[in-house]
């Protein structure tokens, strides 16, 4: 095989995996959902930065996430989306980190008919504890994102 060949064919693949590695943090929906597809992260020039990690900053305006719900058709009449966060109270429980209680705590909006697309600005509290949270958003009884994703405590200048 010559070199430019084999470089097309890394392309090719690298290519692929990133369209693969896009798909991971969205959530899949079947073709008659309303859903078209979710996304949890970081605004930032029209797109959303999805991240396995977020690190929590004493400062509130560094801990804005943003979620993403973008429909198939604008919807024909006002719906109900719901999000549930799911997340620690306490580094480590009675027997170690995975005994720590958890707290549940829902929040809702109503998106309009004729909608083709919800945002909203989801706040995480300064003193979120470290650990494994998870994001479930429902569109009515349909499930638009389900994922979790690591709250660490952000690293000062000082720590490299």
């Amino acid at each position: 095989m010559s070199r430019a060949s084999g470089l097309g064919t890394l392309g090719l693949s690298l290519a692929l995996l990133s369209t693969q590695c896009g798909a991971c943090n969205s959530f899949a929906h079947p073709e008659g959902s309303n859903v078209r597809f979710a996304q949890f992260g970081v605004f930032f020039g029209g797109q959303v930065q999805q991240r396995l990690e977020i690190p929590i900053s004493p400062d509130p305006s560094q801990n804005t996430q943003g979620l993403r719900v973008e429909f198939r058709r604008p919807l024909p009449s006002a719906a109900q989306i719901t999000w549930d966060w799911d997340y620690p109270t306490a580094r480590s429980g009675p027997r170690g980190p995975c005994s720590a209680p958890r707290k549940q705590r829902t929040e809702t909006a109503t998106v309009p008919a004729g909608a083709d697309r919800f945002e909203q600005l989801l706040n995480l509290d300064p003193t979120s504890v470290p650990g494994t949270y998870n994001l479930r958003v429902m569109l009515g009884e349909e499930v638009a994102l389900d994922r979790s994703f690591r709250v660490v405590r952000q690293r000062l200048k000082s720590e490299d």
